[in-house]
Parts: C-alpha cells; structure tokens; sequence
C-alpha cells in the first residue's frame, strides 16, 4: 500500500515538472534579429556594428533569463542575466533598447512585438562608471528588428 502510494506521487511530480518545463520552453523560442548600426557594449565587451541575434533562456522558476547574444555566424558572443520586463502594454514593434551616453551604447532592453514582455539588461560596472561620469544621464535609443 504505501509503496503503491509513493509510487503515484512520484509520477504525480514527473507529469508537474513536464508540465512546468514545458510551459518555460514556450517562454525560450523567441528569437531576435538585428542589424545594429553602430557599436555597441554589453558588460564588458565591445561589439562592431552588425547583424545579431538574442534568445532569452529562462532560468528555473525565476523571473530572470539569460540572455544570449550570438554574431551572424551564430556563434555565441555572449550570455548576461536579464530580468523580466512589463511595459504595462503592448509594444507594436520588437525592439532592442540602448542607454546612450556621448558615443557609447549600451545594450538595455530587448521588447517582443504584440506583447508586454521584455528583458532588462542589469547594468554592468562599465556602464555604471560611465553614466556616473556623464551628467546628465544617457539617453535611449530604439533599434527596431525581426523576430523568428
């Protein structure tokens, strides 16, 4: 008897974590394109102006994702922590999102077309150094771009 009852618990938690990793896939197949126009920064690496692509990988049971920047080679540049992002609407647009200040871009946001979802990029020490030194803040550019 007990072991017919651990026996469907144990299934019980099999089928919820299929469950609950299916439901974090669905959040993953977002892919972003992007030609961006000039140079840019994401912690502490500089990247030219290119064409990019950016997945967002959920992590766990958390609200924050890893992020993962590759070239149009699609090998992988990078992988930095983003946290989830509410605009408190829709956004026309899928679209990547730059703190700028004086010529240096940083990347900030990446925002999903038709959705209120977003990434915010945790600003890194660089770029904390920088906006410190330019008064006042930077200001934010839009790139616009494809998804797939």
């Amino acid at each position: 008897m007990k072991r017919q009852i651990l026996h469907k618990m144990m299934l019980g938690m099999f089928l919820m974590l299929l469950a609950v990793g299916m439901a974090y896939a669905q959040n993953e197949g977002q892919i972003f394109r992007a030609t961006i126009p000039f140079s840019f920064s994401v912690g502490t690496h500089s990247y030219p102006a290119g064409d990019y692509t950016l997945q967002p990988m959920r992590q766990h049971a958390s609200l924050t994702y890893t992020m993962i920047l590759r070239n149009q080679r699609g090998e992988i540049l990078a992988n930095f922590l983003t946290n989830s992002l509410g605009s408190g609407g829709a956004v026309g647009t899928a679209k990547l999102v730059f703190n700028r200040y004086g010529g240096q871009y940083f990347l900030a946001e990446a925002r999903q077309a038709g959705n209120d979802i977003g990434w915010q990029l945790i600003k890194s020490p660089s770029e904390i150094e920088v906006a410190k030194a330019m008064r006042p803040s930077g200001e934010l550019v839009a790139v616009n771009l494809a998804t797939h």
